[in-house]
């Protein structure tokens, strides 16, 4: 049984070296680079050398040459700061892997192989995100202009260095000229070393191969006397400069260069325009600590005087329509006053004629009852005489009733 290991082990053995040979994995070697990677890897190889039950011998030589071999001559590949902590973090996470199979028990040979080439695929990813979306970011999205320092670290070498990324057109070869002088910052007359801060002298056309290289955009501004004059200096690739930028504004003409102001801000404001502020600008974005120019922006600027008061016939205009309108709501007022008072009057008519005609019956209600009771009274008297003739009658009527209760005979009991 142990004689089946010792030639398992053989063989991986073999494997891990056959794979050193021919999978280098040049991506890795900026590791180095990182203070804690190192000591990350430090402490992982102390921690197999002391011995654990899961862990097999020479396991700590396989990793070292593993590690050792990814981070020799590999001097042309670079990585920024952001790309390093990348790489610093995944390497970080492999390392746990491995810890948490050596706990488990797993077979550490084959994970650790496993888990190299994964990180080889992410590093390579890495490098291409720097190089594609932040290498030189004036040269990218559309831009093709500027002069962009870049802090880059050396893998190889761990040298942090600047990489100096040039727009412009190739067909004037400026952008190779400023790549090869690029160092010499001029202010008038006087030009000094960007770094130093010594005298020198720029190479042959640098200055005017410069402002060629510098020129980013162009902007049209057309405004009203007495409003504000907005200058817009941002550009994108600006956010990925490390060093401090200011802004400088300055108005150009045939008589010389005028400068407006300096600002930390990229939208600069002139106040009040009038007609002298008509010009041709240009809003240099340059590195605050050595003055030297980043990026230009050029602006053509046209400040028209206020439009004239508005003439007559407009003002007619907007007196008649105001005529016209406050006639048509005074019409219409008045109309609602009359027809209110329409309104009333109507409804007083009504109410007079109503009580005419309630008088006028109540009167015909009296006549009537007057006749009736004349008639009452004639009917009355004429009963009267009627019965003042006819007594004897009754008398007599009463005068032979009696006389026949007396003839009656009388009956016993």
């Amino acid at each position: 049984m142990s004689f089946l290991n010792f030639f398992k082990n053989l063989f991986i053995l073999l494997l891990f070296f056959l794979i050193l040979i021919e999978n280098p994995l040049p991506a890795l070697s900026c590791l180095q680079c990182d203070k804690e990677s190192n000591t990350v890897k430090d402490q992982f190889i102390e921690f197999i050398k002391k011995g654990h039950k899961n862990v097999e011998i020479g396991t700590a030589e396989i990793f070292t040459a593993f590690y050792d071999d990814f981070i020799d001559n590999m001097d042309e590949r670079r990585l920024d700061k952001l790309g390093i902590t990348e790489l610093a973090k995944e390497f970080g996470q492999i390392i746990k892997s491995i810890e948490a199979t050596i706990s488990k028990g797993g077979r550490l040979m084959e994970v650790i192989n496993t888990k190299f080439q994964e990180l080889k695929l992410k590093a390579e990813i890495i490098f291409a995100t720097f190089e594609e979306e932040r290498a030189c970011p004036n040269l990218k999205d559309g831009f093709n202009c500027g002069v962009v320092e870049q802090k880059v670290t050396q893998c190889g070498t761990c040298t942090e260095r600047n990489m100096v990324c040039v727009g412009g057109s190739n067909e004037s070869t400026c952008d190779e000229m400023v790549a090869k002088c690029p160092m010499c910052v001029c202010h008038g007359e006087s030009c000094h070393h960007k770094r130093t801060g010594k005298p020198c002298h720029p190479c042959k056309d640098y200055e005017k191969c410069l402002n060629e290289v510098l020129h980013c955009k162009d902007q049209e501004i057309q405004i009203l006397e007495g409003e504000y004059l907005v200058f817009d200096c941002s550009l994108k690739f600006l956010e990925s400069v490390d060093e401090e930028i200011e802004y400088v504004l300055e108005k150009r003409n045939e008589s010389g260069v005028v400068h407006e102001k300096t600002s930390r801000l990229s939208h600069l404001l002139i106040p009040k325009a009038d007609n002298e502020s008509s010009g041709h600008y240009v809003c240099t974005a340059r590195s605050k600590e050595s003055t030297f120019p980043i990026s230009r922006v050029e602006f053509n600027v046209t400040v028209s005087p206020p439009p004239p008061p508005e003439d007559n016939i407009t003002i007619n205009k907007w007196i008649k329509i105001t005529v016209i309108i406050g006639s048509v709501i005074s019409f219409v007022i008045i109309a609602s006053i009359y027809t209110c008072i329409g309104l009333l009057t109507l409804k007083r008519k009504r109410n007079l004629d109503i009580r005419a005609e309630k008088k006028l019956m109540k009167q015909k209600n009296i006549s009537m009852y007057t006749q009736k009771s004349k008639q009452t009274e004639l009917g009355e008297v004429k009963i009267t005489m009627d019965i003042e003739e006819c007594k004897p009658k009754e008398l007599e009527e009463v005068k032979i009733t009696i006389d026949i209760e007396e003839s009656k005979p009388t009956v016993k009991k």
